[in-house]
């Protein structure tokens, strides 16, 4: 157990005390000098705790900003998932009605086109047949018309040739009538009988 040291205690050990005043004194000069020291080391630790501890608290709050735009952004790109999702399946929605739609449209137009086709078929048989009878009505009424015409050409020639046998009979009896009246003169000098 330490002793205590008082002036009392001091005083008691008369002159020899010297020495172990001096001693003490030096050992308080040093424990005030180590008590400094360690209040330095304390200030000076916790000056560097509250740096480290600013620091932490800087960087705990740049890491809890960062988190909270991670979080944001997390949100932000789920959303546009889900949207995008969305539009995906509405897309396909869209995309399977549009090939309903072709595939009806083809069909349809498929069946129109064999209407169509039927119908221009009927149409051409049509136009057919009707050229058909054209042209038989106008082969018949060309042909009775040439028939026709054939028929008054030939009795147009028959008369012609008529007119002709008539006029030559006509012709011959003059020159008969002529060499008549030659003979008569005795001369012979008449012109010869024309032969038509």
């Amino acid at each position: 157990m330490d002793t205590e040291v008082t002036p009392a205690t001091m005083e008691g050990d008369g002159e020899g005390g010297g020495p172990v005043i001096e001693e003490l004194q030096k050992k308080i000069q040093e424990l005030e000098e180590n008590a400094s020291k360690l209040q330095e080391e304390k200030a000076r630790l916790e000056e560097d705790y509250g740096h480290r501890r600013a620091k932490l608290k800087e960087l705990y709050l740049q890491k809890e900003e960062e988190l909270r735009l991670q979080t944001e952004q997390k949100v932000a790109i789920e959303t546009e998932v889900e949207v995008l999702r969305s539009q995906v399946q509405q897309l396909q929605g869209d995309l399977e009605e549009a090939h309903s739609a072709v595939t009806i449209a083809q069909c349809t137009a498929e069946n129109d086109v064999a209407v169509e086709q039927r119908k221009c078929q009927e149409e051409i048989a049509t136009v057919h047949q009707l050229m058909k009878e054209e042209v038989a009505n106008a082969v018949d009424q060309t042909g009775g018309r040439y028939e026709g015409e054939i028929k008054r050409l030939k009795k147009l020639t028959e008369r012609l040739d008529a007119e002709k046998q008539h006029y030559r009979k006509l012709y011959e009896r003059q020159l008969e009538v002529r060499g008549d009246e030659g003979g008569g003169d005795g001369d012979g000098g008449g012109c010869g009988a024309v032969r038509v």
